[in-house]
């Protein structure tokens, strides 16, 4: 009786074209995130009179403020 093993298939651990293009994305995408979020803190922190000079009502920042990171 004999046993017979069949060979692994080969696998490269480069990373491939396409997930470093995806990489790319995500680090864009997250970039963007952070961006709104340390944005949108800093609205939080304007008073009325930084609001006016922006010409922003203080409804309208609060309505940017309370958007999470992820919404535009």
């Amino acid at each position: 009786m004999s046993i017979s093993f069949k060979s692994a298939p080969s696998v490269s651990l480069a990373p491939s074209i396409a997930s470093s293009g995806r990489i790319a994305q995500f680090r864009a995408l997250f970039g963007l995130w952070v961006q709104r979020a340390r944005e949108r803190a800093e609205l939080a922190q304007c008073d009325d009179r930084d609001l006016q000079d922006m010409g922003v009502s203080r409804g309208t920042a609060l309505a940017e403020i309370r958007k999470p990171f992820w919404q535009e």
